[in-house]
C-alpha cells in the first residue's frame, strides 16, 4: 500500500519541478537589507497559481515560478513604495531590489488586502484566499495550506512550531478557546483571514509584564457572513443501522454573537475530548500558577468521558451553545452551555506479568465493561473595560457529571479463578467563581489582583460481587456463595485563593513585581467499606480498620518578589515566592503542622533575531497532596489491592530547569524547536508495596531518595518547494525509586519516540503524506529488564479531481514487538472517503468507510514498579456511510 503512495509522490514531484524556476535576490533600503519584505508574483493566466515570498534576516528571497508563464512581481514593506516588474521565468534568476521610503504615509489595511501573508513583531496575517482554491470544507481545510501552520489529528493546532492555546472569532474566544471545537466545526467559505497572535495576553497593558506563552489566533469573517446565519448541517446512515449527523451553526454581528454545535453518533466519533475539556480551566492570566506551589487532584471525574481510549460500541450525544453580546463599548457578556452524553462498551484481555524480589506471578484478564457518562457544563463571563488603563473580567462556571459503569472481569491466577462484577455511580457537582481586576495607574504603576472560589461534590459508590473471598486477614468476611461489597465516598473540596500583583517601572528596561496571595483548601473525605449479605443486612469493616472520615485543611500564605531586566538582546527574570504552609487534618486524632519553604526561580531569554531565540528557565517547587493520602484507614480499591492513607505526610519538593532553543525561516522554510527538561524530585510520595500472596497492601510515603527525569523534545519542520519533510523526536530518561515488601530499589525507565514524515502540498496533484514512526520502550529494574519496541509506518493521500470530487486515503500498520518473549503482532487501520459537491451547491454527498480492512483490535503494552501488562483493546469494527452535506 505505502510502496504505490511512494510511486505517486515520485511521478508527481518529478513532473512538477521539471516545470519550475527560481528567482532569488536580495531586497534592501539605500543603508541595510530589509527582513520580512513580502513579495508577490501575480501570474498572468488565472490557471496558474499565485506564488509570494517572505524575506529573511539579511534581505534574501526566493520566487517559484512556473516556466515560460508571465508574471507581475510586486514588493511591499510598511513604510516604503511598492516596486513592481513583469517578469517570464526561462531559467533559474537573479534579481536585487531597492526600496525607497514612501513620502506619504500608506493605508496598513489596503496593504494586508493585497498581500498573502504579514509579519509584524509578534502577530502574523494570513489572506485567506491566497493560500486557497475554495474547496476546503473546514477551518482545518484552509490551516493546514498556510505557510507554518500544522493541525493534528486530535485538533491541536501550532504555528512555526508553537501550540495555539486560544482560538478566536472576530476577537472573541470561541467556546472557551477550543481549537479542536473551531476547526473541525468553522466553515471553510467563511474565513477572511487568519491572525496569529503570539505572547498573546487579554489584557493589552500587561503584556510587557506578564511572561505569557500564550499563543492565540483569531479568524475574522468574510463580510457577507456578518448580520446573517451561516453553517452547514450533515446527515448519514450506514450499514446494520449505523446513523450519524451533525450540525454547525453561526451568527456574528457587531452586538450579537451565537454558535451551535450538535452531534449525534455511534461510529465512535467524539465532538469534545480531554484537550478540548483543559481548554476550559484556568483562569485568563495565570497568576496562580507562578508561585511554583501547586496541589493534586487524586480523583479525576471527568476522564471517562472525554479520554480516547479504544472501544468496542460508542454512542455519542453532544450539544453546545455559546452567545456573547456587546451590552455596549465597556461591557461585553458571553455565555455557554456544553451536554456531552456517551455511552461506551469495551472488550479487553490482558495479560499480567508480576515480578517481585523472590516471587513472579502471570494474572490474566478478560473484561468487559459498558459506561454511561455524562457531563454538563455551563459558564457566564462578563468583560468589562471603563476605560482603556482599567480591566475587569467575572466569570462563573458550574458542571455536572453523572456517570455509570458496569464491569464483568474474569481472572485466572494459577488455579485462582475469580469473577469480578463492579458496578461504579458516580455524581459531581462544581461551581467555580472568578474575578479579576487590572488597573494602570500611570506609567510606571500597575496593579492586578485575582480571586478564585471554587466548590465542587463527588460522590462514587462501589459495589463489587465475586465467587471468593478477598484480603481474608483483614476483610471480615462472612461466608455466602457470592460476596456482595459495597464502598461508598463523599468527597468535598473547597478552595479560596486571593492573589494580589503590583508591577512598577523602574526604568524602560526594568521592572519590578511584588506578588502577594492566599491560598486556602478545605477537604472533607468520607469513605465507608462494607459487605451486604442475602438478607440485606450490613456486615460493616469499621472495626477492621476501614471507614475513613478526615478534615483536612492547608493555607498557604506567601509572598514574592521579582527583578525584570532588560540588556541588548538578554531578557532575565528572577526572584522566588516565601510560602508559609499550615495545614491540619483531623480523624480520631487531630495533627498539625506548619513550615515556611522559600522557592526561587530564573528565566534568561536571549533574543539571537527576530525568529530565533534561547530560553532558559530554572525552578524550585512545592506541592501538596490531597485528602485521600493523608486518610489513615483502609479503602478497597480492587480485588487484590488495598490502600490506608499516611497521616504525616508533608509536602513535595523538587527542582526543575529547561533550555528551550526555537528558529523559523519563512525564506528557506525552516522550522525548529528544541527543548531539553531537567526535573530533580528532592522529596516525593510514593505508594510502598506489601505483597501477600496475590494481594497488595498500599500505603503512601514520603521519599527522601532523589528521583530523575531528563526528557527531550525536538521538532524539525523543513519546506523544499511542495515538499514538507517532517521530524519528531520524544527522549525521556528516568529513575524511580520503590519500596516492595521493605526492599528498597531504584529503577530506570528509558522512552524514545522517532518519527518522520514527507507531505506533498499541490494544488492541481495528489497531496500524499508518507511517515514512519518507531517508539522504544525499556524498562530496568532489581527483577529484570523489559523492552518493547513499536514500528508502524503510515499514509494518506488527498485529491480533488474532477473539479468536483475529493478521495480520501489513510492506512496506518503497527508491529507490536516484546523482545523479552521474542514474540509480534501486528495490525492495521485505514479510512476511506469520497465525496461530491458542486460548485455553488449547498448540498454535498460522502461515502466513507472507517476500518475498512475491520481491524478486530489493538494491541499495547505497559508497565510499572512491578508489573508488565498486555492490553488486547477490541474496536469498532468497520463501518461504511453515506453522508448528506448542506450548507448555509
Amino acid at each position: 500500500m505505502l510502496r504505490y503512495l511512494l510511486v505517486i509522490i515520485y511521478i508527481s514531484t518529478t513532473a512538477f519541478y521539471g516545470q519550475e524556476i527560481s528567482l532569488s535576490g536580495v531586497v534592501k533600503d539605500s543603508v541595510q537589507s530589509l527582513s520580512n519584505v513580502n513579495i508577490i508574483a501575480k501570474p498572468r493566466s488565472k490557471e496558474v497559481n499565485l506564488s509570494f515570498s517572505i524575506t529573511n534576516e539579511k534581505g534574501e528571497y526566493t520566487l517559484l515560478l512556473q516556466k515560460d508563464k508571465e508574471y507581475t512581481i510586486t514588493i511591499s514593506y510598511l513604510g516604503y513604495d511598492s516596486h513592481m516588474f513583469k517578469f517570464n521565468p526561462t531559467q533559474d534568476a537573479e534579481k536585487n531590489i531597492v526600496l525607497h521610503k514612501a513620502t506619504e504615509e500608506l493605508d496598513e489595511v489596503i496593504i494586508i488586502e493585497e498581500i498573502p501573508m504579514l509579519i509584524k513583531k509578534d502577530t502574523i496575517i494570513y489572506d485567506v484566499k491566497a493560500f486557497t482554491d475554495g474547496k476546503e470544507h473546514k477551518l482545518k481545510n484552509i490551516l493546514k495550506k498556510l505557510p507554518g501552520v500544522e493541525v493534528e489529528k486530535n485538533g491541536e493546532v501550532t504555528v512555526n512550531g508553537k501550540k495555539v492555546t486560544k482560538m478566536m472569532v472576530e476577537g472573541g474566544a470561541f467556546f472557551g478557546g477550543s481549537s479542536k471545537l473551531a476547526v473541525e466545526n468553522i466553515p471553510a467559505n467563511a474565513v477572511d483571514n487568519v491572525e496569529v497572535l503570539d505572547n498573546y495576553s487579554e489584557v493589552g497593558f500587561l503584556k510587557n509584564f506578564v511572561d505569557s506563552d500564550e499563543m492565540a489566533m483569531n479568524i475574522t469573517l468574510k463580510e457577507d457572513k456578518k448580520n446573517f446565519a451561516f453553517g452547514d448541517i450533515t446527515s448519514g446512515g450506514g450499514e446494520d443501522k449505523h446513523y450519524e449527523s451533525h450540525a454547525a451553526l453561526f451568527y456574528y454581528s457587531p452586538k450579537t454573537n451565537m454558535n451551535f454545535i450538535g452531534d449525534l453518533n455511534d461510529t465512535g466519533k467524539k465532538s469534545f475530548t480531554i484537550n478540548d475539556y483543559m481548554s476550559f480551566e484556568g483562569g485568563r492570566t495565570r497568576l496562580m500558577e507562578k508561585d511554583g506551589a501547586s496541589r493534586t487532584n487524586s480523583i479525576q471525574n471527568y476522564t471517562n468521558l472525554i479520554n480516547n481510549q479504544p472501544v468496542f460500541e460508542s454512542k455519542n450525544k453532544f450539544s453546545a451553545l455559546h452567545i456573547s453580546s456587546n451590552v455596549n463599548t465597556d461591557l461585553t457578556v458571553s455565555g455557554y452551555g456544553i451536554y456531552a452524553d456517551n455511552h461506551m462498551v469495551r472488550r479487553r484481555e490482558i495479560i499480567n506479568d508480576h515480578f517481585f524480589e523472590n516471587s513472579s506471578y502471570r494474572e490474566e484478564v478478560q473484561s468487559g465493561q459498558e459506561d454511561d457518562n455524562i457531563l454538563g457544563i455551563a459558564k457566564f463571563s462578563a468583560d468589562y473595560s471603563p476605560n482603556f488603563k482599567e480591566k475587569i473580567f467575572a466569570d462563573l462556571q458550574v458542571k455536572i457529571i453523572n456517570n455509570e459503569s458496569l464491569e464483568k472481569r474474569f481472572t485466572s491466577i494459577g488455579n485462582i479463578l475469580t469473577d469480578f462484577d463492579n458496578e461504579n455511580k458516580l455524581k459531581g457537582l462544581e461551581l467555580q467563581q472568578d474575578f479579576e481586576w487590572h488597573k494602570k495607574h500611570n506609567s510606571k504603576h500597575t496593579t492586578s489582583l485575582v480571586i478564585s472560589n471554587t466548590y465542587n461534590n463527588t460522590a462514587p459508590k462501589e459495589f463489587w460481587n465475586t465467587n471468593r473471598p478477598i484480603f481474608d486477614s483483614i476483610i471480615p468476611l462472612i461466608q455466602e456463595e457470592r460476596f456482595n461489597l459495597k464502598q461508598n465516598i463523599d468527597f468535598t473540596n473547597h478552595t479560596l485563593d486571593i492573589v494580589g500583583r503590583h508591577y512598577w517601572v523602574l526604568a524602560s528596561n526594568s521592572h519590578l513585581y511584588i506578588t502577594l496571595g492566599n491560598k486556602y483548601l478545605n477537604q472533607e473525605y468520607i469513605t465507608k467499606d462494607f459487605q451486604v449479605l442475602e438478607d440485606n443486612t450490613i456486615n460493616d469493616f469499621e472495626n477492621s480498620g476501614f471507614n475513613n472520615d478526615l478534615d483536612f485543611r492547608l493555607n498557604d500564605v506567601y509572598l514574592g518578589t521579582h527583578f525584570k531586566f532588560k540588556t541588548g538582546v538578554l531578557t532575565v527574570k528572577t526572584g522566588g515566592h516565601l510560602h508559609h504552609y499550615d495545614w491540619k487534618s483531623k480523624q480520631e486524632d487531630i495533627l498539625s503542622n506548619d513550615k515556611f519553604v522559600f522557592l526561587p526561580d530564573v528565566t534568561a531569554k536571549l533574543e539571537l533575531k527576530p525568529s530565533e531565540n534561547l530560553t532558559f528557565t530554572y525552578r524550585f517547587l512545592s506541592n501538596f497532596t490531597d485528602a485521600p493520602n493523608y486518610a489513615n484507614r483502609f479503602r478497597l480499591l480492587d480485588y487484590n489491592k488495598i490502600i490506608r492513607g499516611n497521616s504525616i505526610l508533608e509536602n513535595e519538593t523538587y527542582q526543575n530547569g529547561s533550555i528551550r532553543y526555537s528558529k523559523f525561516a519563512m525564506y528557506n522554510g525552516l522550522i525548529f524547536n528544541g527543548l531539553i527538561d531537567y526535573k530533580r524530585k528532592n522529596s516525593f510520595i510514593r505508594n510502598q508495596i506489601q505483597i501477600e500472596g496475590i494481594d497488595q497492601f498500599l500505603i503512601p510515603v514520603l521519599q527522601e531518595t532523589p528521583e530523575t527525569i531528563i526528557s527531550g523534545i525536538f521538532n524539525l519542520r523543513k519546506k523544499i518547494k511542495k515538499i514538507n519533510l517532517k521530524v519528531n523526536a520524544r527522549m525521556q530518561y528516568a529513575t524511580f525509586q520503590k519500596i516492595i515488601n521493605t526492599i528498597h530499589s531504584e529503577d530506570t525507565k528509558i522512552d524514545i519516540n522517532l518519527t518522520g514524515s514527507v507531505t506533498t502540498r499541490f494544488k492541481k496533484w495528489p497531496n500524499i503524506e508518507l511517515g514512519y514512526r518507531t517508539k522504544f520502550s525499556m524498562y530496568d529494574s532489581n527483577t529484570g529488564e523489559t523492552d518493547f519496541v513499536t514500528n508502524e509506518p503510515f499514509g494518506n493521500i488527498e485529491y480533488t479531481f474532477l473539479k468536483n470530487f475529493t478521495f480520501t486515503f489513510d492506512y496506518r500498520l503497527t508491529e507490536f514487538k516484546n523482545r523479552n518473549t521474542n514474540t509480534s503482532t501486528t495490525f492495521d487501520m485505514s479510512n476511506i472517503s469520497l465525496f461530491y459537491k458542486k460548485e455553488n451547491s449547498p448540498f454535498g454527498f460522502e461515502i466513507s468507510g472507517s476500518n475498512i480492512f475491520h481491524t478486530q483490535f489493538k494491541q499495547n503494552s505497559a508497565f510499572s514498579d512491578f508489573l508488565v501488562s498486555d492490553t488486547k483493546d477490541f474496536i469498532i469494527p468497520s463501518i461504511f456511510m453515506f453522508t448528506i452535506h448542506y450548507k448555509l
